[in-house]
């Protein structure tokens, strides 16, 4: 009779466990069976590692995220534990940091080789990188360029802000780069920081991205001499931030909206920004860019200077001067 009841419990466990797992295959069919499309916008939610992870669930996600349109490399929280680390010991790593990099190096270009899709949204890249890893990085602009890219952010900046690198990576030449442009007339986003690149290369982005929205220069020391113009332009936003051995410029561009310039004093010349409605000047000779603005401070909204004042006390003092549409 024991033995019976007993039977007859583990049949019905049995079924019920059966039963169960039945409705879990049929919940996880209902998730595998929905469009590409729905897919990619779930995954699209997560870091690019952890929609990796999802190959393992089943045979129909093993591929998927290999089309992901956004393909986000940014590393700032494995930086942030360098330097909590190097702060631990009260020293820096250089070996560690060498490890670092290599690791972070492979992730990308397994992540790009995997990749299936046509085009990409976005690729940005950001890690602690210099010229030693200008073959890899090289790589990833071509299939950016290829990709048909929209958005393209690459940041090198040092892990350590003391710590100062000559070997910054330099943006690939003319003759390497602009045989693979015309894949490149999607690009809406440009921003650079810690990659040289001269004015040249720029206004070749310029005049071949005809729907060129945001463009962004930072820490650049090969950018000497700028020139932004066209008539057919569509660049709203500019950004130019310690490029220091920048001399002039020139700026004519009709949809502009937004100028920002951080860096020493140099010729800023405005010929055609009837759009022009956010001003923005940082560094101690700020002020001297006011006679310029002059010139169309009635259409401005906003007028920023940032003026540091050493002298002041041991500590910096940022002043933000937001200038009525009247001072003039």
């Amino acid at each position: 009779m024991f033995k019976l009841i007993t039977g007859r419990r583990w049949v019905e466990r049995s079924v019920r466990a059966k039963k169960q797992e039945r409705e879990y295959d049929i919940e996880e069919d209902k998730l595998s069976g929905l469009p590409d499309e729905v897919l990619l916008s779930i995954l699209s939610l997560l870091s690019l590692k952890e929609a990796a992870r999802t190959s393992v669930l089943a045979r129909r996600w093993r591929r998927v995220w290999t089309f992901i349109p956004i393909l986000n490399f940014d590393a700032s929280p494995a930086l942030l534990a360098l330097k909590e680390r190097w702060r631990m010991v009260g020293s820096f790593d250089n070996k560690m940091l060498a490890v670092e990099r290599d690791k972070y190096v492979d992730w990308v270009n397994l992540a790009l080789e995997a990749y299936q899709g046509s085009s990409i949204d976005e690729l940005r890249v950001r890690f602690d990188l210099d010229e030693i890893h200008s073959y890899d990085i090289d790589k990833w602009v071509y299939f950016a360029i290829e990709k048909k890219v929209k958005r393209l952010v690459m940041k090198f900046q040092k892990c350590m802000a003391y710590v100062y690198n000559e070997k910054v990576y330099s943006f690939p030449p003319l003759r390497d780069t602009f045989k693979t442009l015309h894949y490149c007339r999607s690009l809406i986003a440009l921003e650079l920081n810690c990659v040289n690149i001269s004015g040249g290369v720029v206004e070749y982005f310029i005049a071949s991205c005809p729907y060129l929205r945001q463009l962004s220069v930072k820490y650049s020391d090969s950018l000497a001499d700028l020139k932004v113009s066209g008539e057919s332009l569509c660049l709203e936003y500019l950004k130019i931030v310690r490029c220091n051995k920048l001399k002039s410029i020139y700026i004519s561009a009709e949809n502009l909206l937004s100028f920002v310039y951080s860096g020493p004093t140099i010729k800023i010349s405005f010929a055609n920004v009837p759009n022009l409605v956010e001003l923005s000047f940082d560094r101690i000779y700020a002020l001297r860019y006011l006679p310029q603005a002059s010139n169309f401070a009635a259409q401005l909204v906003t007028l920023e200077l940032k003026v540091l004042m050493p002298e002041v006390s041991i500590l910096n003092y940022v002043f933000l001067v937001f200038v009525p549409l009247d001072f003039f």
